[in-house]
């Protein structure tokens, strides 16, 4: 199969953009044809699929959105780009920011276009107006975000001949609103394997008992940092001086963060790293990864520590209960208290801690999978799809 892909962004700045360029280079070592066409800025040399290098510049929360900047790349290169990928049976994008670009390659090229929905977010904008404690100013500009995703939407279900979903939950959850999509949708969980998932890294963990907490994800409030730093408050007024908090990752509001730990004397139980080249010896090296997320479509750091065999416990939001599954390792979205609860159990009794340390072993197999096998079956579904449309 010969495959083309838009990758135009500056940077590698999520774990959607690193899982794109690990696929495509997973499906040109299983013997696809793999062209994707890159930024020029980009600091990337794919090993196996071949780059086709364009001029995009553009300027994250400027003024000309980046969907409008990469359509215009892409139209303005497209002679070139065509020259080289003419004969590819499909169009594989990873998100919305890519979409109108694609449905122009997809109209000139005549060929299929297989999107893949990484991040619900119409989904997170409905869990961020829950939250009581936003602005008049924030709450006009989420209705604003909430038109726009779902205008996306829309576009996503009219312009893709596939659209693939990380999770059940992402995927209902779409066709409720877009149900003319049914046919067209497909779930591709996502896995452990290489090389993301290293064998030195794998069941790393040889914890016990609960005494060091590790959070992993941005600062922002969609992954729920704030749930877990309130629990620990509560935890220590209900006496469990003996936990500490490693929080692994950036965000703008860092300082804040910093501010509040000082303000609630939690200063030697609350370490607030930054971002960090390599999660991994953060999560081997604690008992407990806690996932308080608002809203997850299936977060890469379930994953990881599933991999280090650090039990991991998350919010009900999202794809986290699909990854998850046990009860025991679930708790509502936005509950500090639930949180608590659950950390005060795993500390308190070590039975119990070690019960949820199985529980995790046992979902950590179920992620074990050949992940471009199961993109090769959908892209091959998709093409054999259009050529029976044609025929009609």
């Amino acid at each position: 199969m010969i495959i083309a892909s838009l990758f135009l962004n500056e940077e590698i700045r999520t774990g959607g953009h690193r899982r794109l360029l690990e696929l495509l280079e997973e499906l040109t070592e299983k013997g696809s044809i793999v062209y994707s066409v890159i930024n020029d800025r980009l600091d990337y040399q794919p090993r196996h699929f071949i780059p086709i290098r364009i001029r995009c510049r553009y300027r994250r929360k400027g003024l000309i959105p980046i969907s409008q900047a990469f359509y215009a790349a892409i139209r303005f290169s497209l002679k070139r780009i065509s020259e080289e990928i003419h004969d590819s049976d499909i169009l594989m994008i990873h998100g919305e920011t890519h979409l109108k670009a694609a449905y122009f390659m997809k109209r000139k090229l005549g060929i299929p276009l297989l999107y893949a929905h990484r991040s619900n977010t119409v989904r997170e904008t409905l869990a961020s107006l829950s939250d009581s404690d936003i602005t008049l100013l924030d709450r006009i500009r989420l209705h604003l975000d909430l038109f726009k995703y779902s205008r996306y939407e829309k576009k996503i279900t009219a312009y893709a001949d596939s659209i693939v979903f990380q999770s059940p939950f992402d995927l209902e959850d779409f066709v409720t609103r877009n149900p003319t999509a049914r046919v067209k949708a497909k779930v591709i969980r996502g896995n452990i394997g290489l090389p993301r998932f290293q064998q030195e890294n794998e069941n790393t963990n040889k914890s016990k008992v609960l005494r060091k907490i590790v959070f992993v994800g941005t600062l922002g409030p969609r992954k729920g940092v704030r749930h877990l730093l309130a629990a620990m408050i509560m935890l220590r007024e209900r006496g469990h001086s003996e936990l500490t908090l490693d929080v692994i990752g950036p965000g703008d509001s860092m300082e804040y963060w910093r501010d509040w730990v000082r303000q609630n004397d939690l200063e030697d139980r609350v370490t607030l790293h930054g971002r960090v080249i390599d999660p991994f010896p953060y999560i081997s090296g604690s008992d407990l990864m806690v996932v308080p997320s608002d809203f997850d479509s299936y977060p890469d750091t379930v994953l990881e520590s599933l991999h280090a065999g650090t039990p991991v416990i998350g919010s009900a939001a999202g794809g986290i209960p699909d990854m998850l599954e046990y009860p025991e390792l679930i708790f509502n979205v936005q509950s500090p208290a639930e949180i608590a609860d659950k950390i005060e159990a795993l500390v308190s009794d070590p039975n119990v801690y070690n019960r949820a340390k199985k529980l995790c072993l046992i979902r950590q197999r179920a992620f074990h999978f050949d992940w471009a096998a199961e993109w090769e079956k959908v892209m091959s579904e998709t093409v054999n799809d259009g050529v029976i449309e044609k025929a009609r």
